[in-house]
């Protein structure tokens, strides 16, 4: 699936809640909030809706996410992460796709795995 729909977006900065993160030895997971604007820049992700209860991103595109990327180093978005929830919808991976389409405003919760290409 891409999700490089038309989206107008754009990077909610200085939100007290964005950027919240959970480390483990194995992988960390970390919480980025968006918002879409019409006229704005996409999303800017590529993702797989694999086994269905999660979004496996497979390449990051120029669009919010790439922008995000490039204010928070620390909380970078790479391909092979999982999106684990968008607005707090879990475990569905078509729901969460069509929030990421539908919604203006995205709270993405990103779990990234140790992986030795990382």
């Amino acid at each position: 699936m891409n999700s490089e729909a038309p989206m107008n977006e754009d990077i909610v900065k200085g939100s007290p809640a964005a950027g919240t993160e959970k480390k483990s030895k194995k992988h960390k997971e970390f919480t980025i909030k968006l918002n879409k604007r019409e006229g704005g820049p996409r999303l800017g992700i590529d993702v797989d809706l694999m086994d269905g209860s999660y979004l496996l991103i497979d390449k990051i595109n120029e669009g919010l996410v790439d922008t995000w990327n490039q204010e928070h180093p620390d909380m970078e978005v790479k391909a092979n992460d999982h999106v684990m929830a968008v607005n707090g919808i879990r475990g569905n991976a078509h729901h969460m796709a069509e929030a990421c389409k539908n919604s203006d405003k995205l709270e993405m919760l990103i779990a990234t795995t140790a992986h030795k290409w990382r």
